[in-house]
């Protein structure tokens, strides 16, 4: 982004229909809906939890909804923080 606005590479047409897709805006919704759909899975895992007394559980049932749940967390924070940085960069000085 930072080089194609000081034309350091060219422009492509994809990239220009992209630039004018994505804005903070959008950026935030996005990364704002996956990170609540990380902490839903982290609270079912944790219901699920509750349910078994707190007890053993099964290694492979508990790991894909607490990987699902990291995941999704950690990938709405980089998706809003993209956003942010992409806004900055386009703004105009």
């Amino acid at each position: 982004l930072y080089a194609s606005k000081y034309r350091g590479i060219p422009i492509t047409p994809q990239f220009e229909r992209f630039s004018s897709i994505v804005s903070v805006n959008k950026a935030s919704a996005a990364g704002t809906l996956l990170v609540c759909l990380g902490v839903l899975s982290a609270v079912f895992s944790v219901i699920f939890w509750y349910q078994n007394d707190f007890g053993d559980l099964e290694p492979s049932v508990i790991a894909r909804s607490a990987s699902l749940a990291v995941v999704g967390i950690s990938l709405g924070i980089q998706t809003i923080t993209s956003g942010f940085l992409w806004g900055i960069i386009n703004d105009k000085l």
